[in-house]
């Protein structure tokens, strides 16, 4: 017969491990806010979220596949800006190393905004306009590194609503709760 209690409850181990990378301190921000809301204890998949401090899309993609190696994530993914453009051996290492390359047109600002409103074309203004934008009437430059702050900006019933319209925001979403 066993000792163990039937009643209490075992730990949950999850099937599936994610890793999702930000570019640097605003996209963990705003990857910590989703992780907040779709990451539940039960769901099977677990997430952990990282950031890296920016630089070219070389550094960037080299410091995630780092980051993916260091422990056997099931999936990872790498969320960065297209205004600069991934070369095709980044995209390969990228690939190689399993990391799906999310890419925010033009700036993770402009995926916000998209987000907010996506009917507007966000991504064919540059970085400093949608940042400016960005920073005057959603969440100011200190505001935006803090994951809390997105709550009343990014509810979860606005997130949902533009899940299907804001294709990149869904892939983040798919990853973290399919099993």
């Amino acid at each position: 017969m066993s000792r163990s209690n039937p009643y209490k409850l075992k730990p949950a181990r999850p099937l599936v491990t994610v890793i999702l990378i930000g570019e640097g301190d605003t996209e963990g921000a705003f990857l910590c806010h989703l992780k907040t809301l779709y990451d539940t204890r039960r769901s099977g998949v677990q997430v952990k979220v990282d950031w890296t401090y920016g630089g070219s899309p070389s550094d960037i993609i080299r410091e995630a596949v780092k980051l993916k190696q260091g422990i056997a994530y099931d999936r990872a993914a790498l969320l960065l800006d297209t205004d600069l453009k991934w070369s095709a051996e980044d995209q390969r290492a990228a690939e190689e190393a399993g990391i799906i390359l999310v890419g925010s047109k033009p700036c993770i600002e402009g995926m916000l905004l998209k987000i907010l409103d996506p009917t507007k074309q966000w991504e064919n203004n540059s970085t400093k306009e949608c940042k400016k934008h960005f920073h005057e009437g959603c969440l100011n430059a200190d505001h935006k590194l803090d994951p809390a702050k997105y709550t009343k900006v990014f509810p979860k019933a606005v997130i949902e609503a533009a899940r299907t319209q804001v294709k990149e925001l869904g892939a983040l979403i798919k990853l973290m709760t399919e099993i």
